[in-house]
């Protein structure tokens, strides 16, 4: 029976350790904070694992407490002005983006794929491509499919043309 017990603790030790490995949290005064996510091809993005891809400016963003599903962390909301509708079906100019790491910056253009959470009325990041800054006007996109560097005009042009090549192979 302490056989058994030794084997079962040693398993489980060896588990939490494997699922500890993949997320890296340090907490300071400057809050960095990372995680392991999906990547996604354009294709997937396109047939569901994205509501949004939109050109934005973020105007304002806010530290909040997560309360009681973890006392000690916190999260961002960001408010973000739709500067250009890419992708999807949201009306409204502005839209609110919640965020635990790779924060977007106040005052930054981001070009971003976005999942909808209709139970809190806000948006995240849809994987980890989906967050790219923009540079003198230009994007360097990582994802495959449309990988490459773009002007926002061009960046335009590339993904509607991708979304009507997957749209018609269905």
């Amino acid at each position: 029976m302490n056989k058994l017990i030794t084997i079962f603790l040693a398993l489980f030790a060896g588990l939490s350790l494997l699922t500890g490995c993949g997320e890296k949290i340090q907490q300071s005064s400057t809050q960095t904070q990372s995680a392991d996510f999906p990547m996604y091809d354009a294709e997937a993005l396109i047939n569901g694992k994205t509501d949004l891809v939109a050109v934005v400016d973020v105007v304002n963003t806010e530290e909040v407490k997560d309360g009681a599903i973890d006392p000690e962390g916190t999260h961002q909301e960001a408010i973000l002005q739709v500067r250009n509708k890419i992708y999807g079906d949201e009306s409204r100019p502005q839209i609110k983006l919640y965020q635990s790491v790779d924060r977007v910056q106040k005052n930054k253009t981001y070009l971003l794929f976005l999942s909808y959470r209709s139970t809190v009325d806000q948006y995240v990041v849809s994987d980890g491509r989906s967050q790219i800054e923009v540079k003198d006007k230009k994007v360097k996109v990582d994802i495959e499919g449309i990988e490459g560097e773009y002007t926002l005009d061009e960046f335009d042009t590339v993904f509607k043309e991708k979304v009507k090549k997957v749209k018609n192979t269905k």
